[in-house]
C-alpha cells in the first residue's frame, strides 16, 4: 500500500516532469491543460473537470461557451493524449507514475508502482492507492513512433511489407491484376519548421499535433507524429506492395505582419510532393487556438478528401483493374465505394458490393464494411424495394454503431441509409453526428449541407456545402445539390441550370428536375427538349410519380410546388406528376 502523501507528491513530481519535457513545453496551452486537471483531481475537485469549465478556464472560452458547436476541448484533450503516449513510449517513468487521459473523459487516471518497482504499465488504478499488478493490454493509439524507436519502427514495416507480400504477392495473382491492390496510406506529421521568431514557438508544434489529431478521424488513414523513416532509393516497381508512405511537413513565418503556414506532403519511396499547400492569418490571430485549429482543419479537408492526393495511387490502381474484387481488401473496397459515390453509375456501385462479398468473412463484418454495405443496399434498391430492403440496411447500420459509435464515416453512411429511407429527421441526426465527430470530413459536411438544402434550413446547408465545395479537390457532382436548389430559390436561373447540370450526371433526381425547370424560367426550350425524356424515363418517378417521388426528399413545401409548377409549365402530363406512370 502507497501512503497518500508519498503518492500524491510523486504524482506532482511526475506531472513536473511532464511540463518540463521539451515537446511539451513548446505546447503551453496543452501544459496548462494538463496542469488543470491534473491538479483538480489531486484536490478532490473532479466534479469540476468538464469541458465547459476546461474550455473557460483554460482556453479562454466566453461564459456562454457551447461544447457541442465548439470541439477545442475534444481537440486539444486528443492532442494531449497524443503528447502523453509518446512521452512514456520512451521509457520515461522516473517517478513511477504514468499519467493517463482515457478516451472520451477529461479526469485523469494515474498508474503508481510500489516503490523500488519496475516500469512496465500496470492496470489503471484508483488515486493514491496500488493493488497487486495485473495484466491488462496496452492502451490503444494510432500514432506510436518516436526518434527513439527509429529503427525498430523501420524494420516493424518492413515485416509488415514482407507479411503482405507472402501473403498476397507470393500467390499468383488473379487474371488481369498485374500488382497487387494498394495498402491504407500511412502518414508522419512532423513538426512544422518555425521561421516566425518567438511569435512561431507554440504554433509550429501545436499546428503538427492539430493535424495528427484531425486526420486522426479518417479510419482509412494510418497517422503518426514523430520522425519519418529514413527515406529509401526504391521504386515502387521493386516491391509493389509496400505501404504508400507519407511525411507532411512545413514552415511556419513571418510575412507583411501575417503568419503564413506552408505545407508540403512527400512521398517516402521517390521523396516526390504529392502536395502543397499554403495560408496566412494576421499575427494577431496566429497564436489563437482557433486560428491553428482552423488552419490545420483546411489542410485536413484536402488531405483526408477521398479524391486527395493520399488515395490517388489506390484510384488509379482501382482505374486499371477492373476485376479488382479478386484482390479484395478493406481499404480498397472503402475506396470503391468512394469511387461509386462520386460517379453514382449503378456499375460502380456492382463492383463495391462486390468487393466487399470478396473479403473475408471476418473482414465483412467489420464496422466500415458493414455501414458501407448498408449504403450499398439502399443506394442501388430498386424503387418498389426500397422499403423491404431498408429494414436489412437498418440492420447493418446498427450493427456498425454498435461496435464503433464514433466513426465519422460508419455515422455518415447511415445518414445515407435514412435519407433514401425518406426519414430525414433522423438522415440530419447522422449527418450531424458524422460532421461533430470529423468536422474535416468533405463528404460528410456536402451529405449533411445536400440535406439541409432539402428543407427549410437550406441557409445554413448553403454555407457546408460551399465549404465542402471550395476547400477540397474535384468535388463530385452530388456535392452541387444545395447551390442548384439555393441558385433556384434565388431565381439565378442560369447558375440553377448549371448547377443542376452538374448534379444529374450523379442524381437524375435532383439534377433533371433543376434543370428542366432553370431552363424553362430562362427561356432556353432547347435545354428543356433535352432533359425532359430524362425526367419522364427516370425509373423511380415512374414508380411513385414525380412529386411523390420528390417529396421524399424535400421537406421544403414552396421548393417543391415551384418545382410542380414548372414540370407542368414544361409539358408533364398531371398523371406523371401525381402517380406511377
Amino acid at each position: 500500500m502507497v501512503q497518500p502523501e508519498v503518492s500524491v507528491a510523486r504524482i506532482r513530481a511526475a506531472l513536473d516532469d511532464v511540463l518540463g519535457w521539451p515537446e511539451m513545453a513548446r505546447s503551453p496551452q496543452l501544459a496548462q491543460f494538463l496542469r488543470y486537471i491534473v491538479d483538480a483531481r489531486l484536490d478532490g475537485r473532479e466534479a469540476a473537470i468538464k469541458a465547459y469549465s476546461i474550455a473557460v478556464d483554460v482556453f479562454g472560452r466566453p461564459p456562454d461557451f457551447d461544447p457541442q458547436s465548439d470541439p477545442i476541448v475534444r481537440v486539444q484533450a486528443r492532442r494531449l493524449r497524443t503528447l502523453l503516449d509518446q512521452y512514456y513510449e520512451d521509457g520515461r517513468m522516473p517517478h513511477g507514475v504514468r499519467i493517463r487521459l482515457p478516451v472520451g473523459r477529461y479526469v485523469p487516471e494515474f498508474e503508481v508502482l510500489a516503490e523500488g518497482e519496475d516500469a512496465p504499465a500496470l492496470a489503471a488504478v484508483p488515486l493514491l492507492e496500488t493493488p497487486p499488478p495485473a495484466a491488462i493490454s496496452p492502451e490503444p493509439t494510432n500514432w506510436r513512433f518516436r526518434s527513439g524507436v527509429l529503427i525498430g519502427a523501420f524494420f516493424a514495416s518492413a515485416l509488415a511489407g514482407l507479411a503482405y507480400m507472402i501473403m498476397v504477392v507470393g500467390q499468383p495473382l488473379p487474371p488481369g491484376l498485374d500488382s497487387p491492390p494498394p495498402q491504407e496510406p500511412q502518414v508522419t506529421v512532423v513538426d512544422f519548421q518555425n521561421l516566425a521568431g518567438d511569435e512561431g514557438n507554440a504554433v509550429a508544434g501545436d499546428l503538427a499535433l492539430a493535424l495528427v489529431s484531425d486526420l486522426g478521424h479518417f479510419d482509412d488513414i494510418e497517422t503518426k507524429y514523430g520522425v519519418p523513416e529514413a527515406p529509401r532509393a526504391q521504386s515502387p516497381q521493386e516491391n509493389p506492395s509496400s505501404p504508400d508512405l507519407y511525411v507532411l511537413s512545413g514552415i511556419t513565418r513571418v510575412v507583411d505582419d501575417a503568419v503564413e503556414y506552408g505545407a508540403i506532403l512527400t512521398r517516402s519511396q521517390d521523396q516526390s510532393v504529392q502536395w502543397s499547400y499554403a495560408v496566412s492569418r494576421p499575427m494577431a490571430e496566429a497564436s489563437q487556438p482557433r486560428a491553428v485549429d482552423e488552419v490545420s482543419r483546411r489542410m485536413a479537408l484536402v488531405l483526408g478528401s477521398p479524391r486527395g492526393p493520399l488515395h490517388q495511387q489506390a484510384r488509379r490502381w482501382l482505374a486499371l483493374h477492373p476485376n479488382f474484387a479478386a484482390a479484395a481488401t478493406p481499404y480498397i473496397c472503402r475506396v470503391a465505394l468512394e469511387v461509386y459515390h462520386d460517379s453514382g453509375r449503378p456499375a460502380d456501385g456492382m463492383a463495391a458490393r462486390n468487393c466487399i462479398a470478396a473479403l473475408p468473412a471476418d473482414e465483412q463484418i467489420a464496422p466500415a464494411a458493414l455501414a458501407a454495405s448498408a449504403a450499398l443496399t439502399m443506394d442501388m434498391a430498386p424503387p418498389e424495394a426500397v422499403a423491404d430492403q431498408a429494414e436489412n440496411a437498418n440492420r447493418l447500420t446498427d450493427a456498425a454503431l454498435a461496435a464503433a459509435p464514433i466513426s465519422s464515416f460508419v455515422w455518415e453512411q447511415s445518414g445515407r441509409v435514412e435519407e433514401v429511407e425518406g426519414d430525414l429527421a433522423k438522415a440530419r441526426m447522422a449527418y450531424s453526428s458524422a460532421v461533430q465527430l470529423n468536422p474535416a470530413s468533405a463528404n460528410a459536411l456536402a451529405a449533411l449541407g445536400r440535406l439541409l438544402a432539402l428543407g427549410p434550413d437550406w441557409q445554413q446547408g448553403a454555407q457546408i456545402a460551399q465549404t465542402a465545395i471550395t476547400e477540397t479537390p474535384s468535388p463530385p457532382a452530388w456535392y452541387f445539390a444545395a447551390p442548384a436548389l439555393n441558385a433556384l430559390r434565388g431565381r439565378d436561373y442560369d447558375q440553377a441550370r448549371k448547377f443542376g447540370e452538374t448534379l444529374a450526371q450523379s442524381d437524375r433526381t435532383l439534377g433533371s428536375v433543376i434543370v428542366v425547370t432553370a431552363a424553362l424560367e430562362s427561356g432556353q426550350t432547347d435545354v428543356v427538349s433535352r432533359y425532359l425524356p430524362q425526367v419522364l424515363d427516370h425509373q423511380p418517378f415512374r414508380a411513385h410519380g414525380i412529386l411523390p417521388e420528390l417529396g421524399r426528399r424535400l421537406s421544403d413545401s414552396s421548393l417543391l410546388a415551384s418545382l410542380a409548377g414548372g414540370l407542368e409549365r414544361a409539358g408533364v402530363p398531371p398523371k406523371a406528376l401525381t402517380g406511377p406512370y
